[in-house]
């Protein structure tokens, strides 16, 4: 701040400096000039009356010689009379008329004509024999005591506006100078507060961000907690399954079998015939929709086999079964959780089923691969496809989208009319849900 006054103070200075050669200009140029076009134009006045005051001495002498032509400079007497007159109404100093002879008039004829700056000659030439010159002396000291008084009046009026024109720009630059330096004073006080306004917004930036990291951390810990519940449900849920199953096959399915025994031990004593038979078909047929039960809740090869070789398996079954151009390709798996096989087991089923139920597909691709701890399941057919936004949500799709979801994966469907169907389906296998394992892929064709 201080080092800004001083440069300031120093244009200041420089402006003073550079105004006064202006200022001293312009009292020369109001005092001087006024004057000098006053004493001028009066100079002209006077010269115009002193020529006024020759022309009508030259005009008298003239009617005097024309009434006396010789005896007029003997009794020049009532001439100079005359003159004086003359002279005294043009408010001149003298006239002197000379011939070539000499002096002819003076009047007043005792006043002493010296070559004085205080008078005006002016000379006019008399017309007519006389041939003499007429002088008139006009007296300039009014003019120049009027002309002096001009100039002081002009010269202080020249002071005053030099004054004014060397002030008023410095008290411009004064004015601008303090209003500078209130603004720089504002700024300056302005830039400290959003100094301090900025670091108390840092700090509750810092504060805040703490507080959402806390925050996301906590969401984290908590989805991650939601995770493990929802895959330690999708396990209880398996383990219910496989225990009705087991409860199933065990019980209902033995019960069934030996009813089955014992019916055919009846139609053996007896002669029961047809009703024999219509009741094995019934027991066969709650015998079927047992196992089907049965491999509805837990398919036993899952179980047995593990997710590769049950999707193998389920894959030729299903060629054997349809007829279709069906591949797969199924890698060697590691270790997985068990919720994670069934999931991933049932989405396939369920994919399946829906290309040769609604996509009427001919061709189907089966792929399992593994890689950076995911585990991804792709099934292509060729069927119709669908309109994919405007498709409603089904309860095969609508529940492969949950168990996606239930085991923190995504489950993508691409298709639309005509051009087939694509379910994509990606599973972490880290953390508690799956193991690590270098896998190398296996391509098995039926």
């Amino acid at each position: 701040m201080k080092e800004r006054i001083a440069r300031e103070t120093r244009l200041r200075d420089l402006l003073a400096e550079q105004m006064r050669p202006l200022a001293m200009l312009v009292i020369v140029l109001v005092a001087g000039v006024p004057p000098l076009f006053f004493a001028a134009f009066r100079l002209g006045e006077v010269a115009e009356t002193g020529q006024g005051l020759a022309a009508e001495v030259a005009g008298l002498l003239q009617r005097e010689v024309l009434v006396q032509p010789d005896l007029w400079r003997y009794d020049t007497q009532k001439v100079t009379q005359q003159i004086d007159v003359l002279r005294q109404h043009w408010r001149a100093a003298a006239v002197l008329v000379v011939d070539a002879r000499g002096p002819v008039l003076q009047v007043p004829a005792a006043m002493e004509l010296p070559d004085s700056p205080n008078v005006f000659w002016v000379s006019r030439v008399a017309p007519g024999p006389l041939g003499a010159v007429v002088h008139v002396a006009l007296p300039l000291r009014p003019l120049g005591r009027t002309t002096l008084a001009i100039a002081l009046l002009f010269s202080m009026v020249g002071a005053a506006l030099a004054f004014a024109l060397w002030r008023v720009p410095l008290q411009a630059m004064d004015g601008a100078e303090a209003r500078i330096r209130a603004l720089l004073e504002q700024l300056l006080a302005s830039k400290n507060e959003l100094a301090a306004l900025n670091a108390s917004l840092e700090r509750r930036v810092e504060d805040r961000s703490a507080q959402l990291r806390d925050a996301l951390d906590s969401i984290r810990v908590q989805e991650q907690r939601v995770r493990e519940l929802m895959t330690q449900s999708v396990r209880v849920q398996e383990a219910e399954r496989r225990a009705i199953a087991r409860d199933l096959h065990d019980s209902v399915g033995q019960t069934l079998t030996a009813l089955r025994l014992q019916v055919q031990l009846l139609e053996r004593k007896s002669q029961l015939g047809d009703h024999a038979q219509s009741l094995l078909d019934l027991v066969d047929v709650v015998l079927d929709e047992t196992r089907r039960s049965v491999q509805r809740l837990a398919p036993p090869m899952l179980s047995e086999l593990g997710l590769a070789e049950a999707l193998r398996q389920k894959c030729a079954d299903l060629q054997e079964r349809s007829g279709l151009g069906l591949t797969w390709t199924v890698a060697t798996l590691p270790p997985l959780d068990s919720a994670l096989e069934a999931g991933c087991y049932r989405i396939a089923q369920e994919a399946l089923a829906n290309a040769l139920r609604h996509g009427h597909a001919k061709a189907l691709a089966l792929s399992l691969t593994v890689s950076e701890e995911q585990l991804r399941l792709v099934v292509q057919d060729d069927g119709c496809g669908f309109d994919v936004q405007g498709a409603p949500q089904t309860r095969g799709l609508g529940g492969m989208r949950e168990r996606a979801e239930l085991l923190g994966g995504v489950l993508q469907v691409t298709s639309a009319p005509g051009e087939g169907t694509r379910v994509g389906l990606t599973l972490p296998i880290g953390g508690e849900i799956g193991a690590k394992s270098a896998l190398v892929p296996k391509e098995t064709k039926p």
